[in-house]
């Protein structure tokens, strides 16, 4: 939730991302998907920080993942705006997705 892009702004900025981590979460065998979306959010809450994540999810926002390129497992992740997403939006979710990855690896 720090991490902060090369010009100091946070990437995460928006509820909409933490679909972005649910998919890798899911893709790298964190989480497992059969708990659904529900069970996701009551997971991140509760590895959360006391007094939460700067930007807590919520169900209805992860839940809409599935109507989604972001429903593709990440490799399979592809610009395409007939899904209705601008290129600046796809860009930082794929960005939010890498940096998740990165942090895993270490």
């Amino acid at each position: 939730m720090h991490h902060r892009t090369p010009d100091g702004r946070y990437l995460v900025t928006r509820k909409v991302h933490w679909q972005a981590v649910y998919r890798v979460l899911v893709d790298e065998g964190w989480y497992d998907a059969s708990l659904g979306y529900a069970g996701f959010v009551d997971y991140i809450r509760s590895v959360a920080p006391p007094g939460g994540f700067r930007i807590m999810p919520d169900v209805e926002t992860i839940r809409h993942i599935s109507q989604t390129l972001y429903a593709r497992p990440f490799r399979d992740w592809r610009y395409d705006a007939a899904y209705g997403t601008k290129r600046w939006a796809y860009e930082r979710m794929r960005a939010v997705a890498e940096a998740l990855m990165t942090f895993l690896e270490e």
